[in-house]
């Protein structure tokens, strides 16, 4: 019988790297992460999905399209402390 193995997080990570940038094989995204002392393809990995949610939010028709989850609230945030810097004169 055919059970599939549980992702752990370092796969899961391996894989997103290798889904984000698809030249990489899970043994190179695998170097690429562990030689990244500043976290860059981290960094490029949450941007990344900071513009698709920011992207989902602005497109969504009604509430229900509305994505959810921790990057959402981020999301949420970052927009809503840039609509109280308009409002204070800011920008």
């Amino acid at each position: 019988m055919f059970r599939p193995m549980m992702p752990t997080p370092e796969n899961w990570l391996l894989s997103r790297v290798c889904e984000e940038f698809q030249a990489f094989t899970p043994e190179t995204a695998a170097r690429a992460v562990m030689a990244d002392p500043e976290r860059r393809v981290l960094s490029i990995l949450e941007l990344r999905a900071y513009v698709r949610t920011r992207a989902a939010i602005n497109a969504a028709q009604k509430p229900a399209d509305v994505p959810t989850g921790p990057m959402a609230d981020w999301v949420t945030k970052v927009m809503a402390a840039r609509v109280r810097e308009r409002m204070a004169g800011g920008e």
